[in-house]
């Protein structure tokens, strides 16, 4: 086995929630920015693979509810629908199987499951004729041969592998490196004279074979050449990792439109920080270059909101959406840069959690027992810490009054809203039943739709806190429909807050009908 040690001559990686903050604080901005969720295209799909990532390690809901609501919005559907053999359009069934695995719904996962098996099923094999549809549908086949109990999916898997690799010749043995198509072999050169190899092409070819790896069965025949595939690609991209940690778009001429380029880095950095996690890798050799990209990705290309730069933009080749700048940006870079964190984390100690593990919410009640309710649409519902359920009322306003049981510093609310729905609230709070309300969020005007409605404010002693939504913007109709109310607070003079739960809720209208 592969030495594990972290050595002490190169800087160490940041600490794990430092890692967390990064990756939440890029996700949230893109997602607050991105109120609708896309469509079905690769690049929104590959976004979603990091979206996933991040709230299997940070299980916060809005990431749950936002995925879900883009495979809603897709009908669970492919691009070309359930007959296409293109890679493009089968990488959204990643993210439909993320959530087929966290809740099993009848159609979630029907049409790729087709779509897939109609290749399985036949002896065409030459469908990949570039190496980004490798990250698009390898780990489809291998986590629905998985499902299946079905080694034919990952014998087909290999073939259509092969036939890229060998046949195609897009795999440079000597160099360790992929040619993005057949366009780019030999004698195509770059304008300096050298091979072309572009960072992200070979980017989606390093996280296939993590997410390939990740399901694949020990016993399969050829898990040995990935791996052995995996490990040159990894000393090949070692040798050109530039001074500040990224690569260039061109990997081996740092002339042909050099400068940081952040979703190729990512990609290598996410396959880097994995293959040491599961020991494919020398730790000795290959945590000074994770700890290069990362901070170097943390540092350059994160801007101080969270927007995400020195993305190259959709392309095929260096010479692609040139310039590359501080502000280009794109989903599937953040997608990359949330794969990259998923594995940092892990590699700096850090375990799934249950959020909120700083700021907590203290509107969550996980010790209710709501088995005896009549509707789905009760008002507890929308402080249960769940995505997959709602609070529905007919009628403005509607209001809902929690009862945190002591006084904490409130600084920060959150509305998940149905269907990204806008709505007129207050949000007003008080230290004692004998005090009058307070008001600390207005948003009775110039209220937006959204994923998350978020307000911050500066910290108000708060024991009762109240929900009044007042009417809706934007759609037909009196009713409320919230997914979650989350309520954020602390109690500076304690060193470790305890996890608090909320125990007693007071609500008019009671749509609860006097359960809680």
């Amino acid at each position: 086995m592969l030495a594990f040690l972290i050595p002490d001559s190169v800087a160490q990686l940041p600490e794990k929630g430092e890692v967390l903050e990064a990756m939440i604080k890029v996700n949230d901005h893109w997602i607050n920015g991105h109120i609708d969720p896309g469509d079905w295209e690769w690049n929104r799909a590959a976004y979603f693979t990091g979206n996933m990532a991040l709230y299997h390690n940070w299980p916060d809901q809005k990431y749950l509810y936002y995925a879900t609501l883009w495979a809603e919005n897709n009908g669970w559907g492919l691009k070309g629908g359930p007959t296409t053999r293109h890679a493009d359009n089968q990488c959204i069934g990643q993210t439909y199987l993320d959530l087929y695995e966290i809740e099993e719904e009848a159609g979630k996962i029907d049409d790729i499951q087709e779509s897939i098996a109609n290749m399985v099923n036949s002896t065409k094999r030459d469908d990949w004729y570039w190496i980004d549809a490798f990250f698009m549908a390898m780990p489809v086949f291998t986590r629905l041969g998985v499902l299946n109990e079905d080694d034919r999916y990952f014998q087909k898997v290999y073939d259509l592998y092969e036939d890229t690799k060998v046949r195609r010749g897009l795999f440079n043995g000597e160099s360790g490196l992929w040619y993005r198509d057949e366009n780019f072999d030999p004698p195509f050169q770059t304008p300096n004279g050298k091979d072309c190899f572009w960072s992200r092409g070979n980017g989606w070819v390093f996280g296939a074979h993590v997410r390939t790896l990740q399901h694949l069965p020990e016993e399969d025949p050829h898990r040995e050449e990935y791996i052995l595939t995996f490990q040159a690609m990894a000393a090949a991209l070692k040798a050109v990792q530039r001074p500040d940690g990224f690569w260039n778009v061109s990997l081996v001429d740092p002339d042909d439109y050099g400068g940081p380029e952040t979703s190729g880095t990512s990609f290598f950095t996410y396959g880097m920080a994995w293959g040491i996690n599961n020991h494919l890798l020398d730790s000795a050799s290959y945590y000074p270059v994770v700890e290069k990209a990362w901070n170097g990705l943390v540092s350059i290309a994160v801007h101080d909101d969270g927007k995400l730069g020195y993305v190259q933009q959709v392309g095929k080749e260096p010479a692609s959406s040139q310039p590359v700048t501080y502000e280009s940006t794109a989903d599937f870079g953040v997608g990359a840069f949330l794969l990259a964190g998923s594995e940092v984390y892990k590699l700096v100690g850090g375990e799934p959690v249950d959020p909120p593990q700083t700021g907590e919410n203290l509107a969550l009640n996980r010790l209710y027992d709501f088995s005896d309710q009549e509707s789905q649409n009760e008002a507890v519902q929308a402080v249960d810490g769940s995505a997959m359920t709602k609070w529905t009322a007919g009628s403005f306003p509607q209001w809902i009054e929690i009862d945190l049981e002591d006084v904490y510093h409130i600084y920060r609310t959150e509305i998940i809203p149905y269907q990204n729905r806008a709505y007129q609230y207050m949000i007003s709070g008080k230290a004692s039943s004998e005090d009058d309300y307070t008001l600390m969020v207005d948003k009775l005007e110039n209220s937006s739709g959204g994923i998350m409605l978020a307000d911050t404010f500066d910290r108000f002693p708060a024991r009762y806190v109240k929900l009044t939504v007042t009417g809706c913007y934007g759609y037909e109709g009196d009713w409320i429909s919230i997914i979650e109310f989350r309520v954020f607070g602390d109690r500076p003079s304690l060193e470790v807050p305890p996890a608090y739960h909320v125990t007693a809720f007071r609500l008019f209208p009671n749509p609860a009908k006097g359960k809680v």
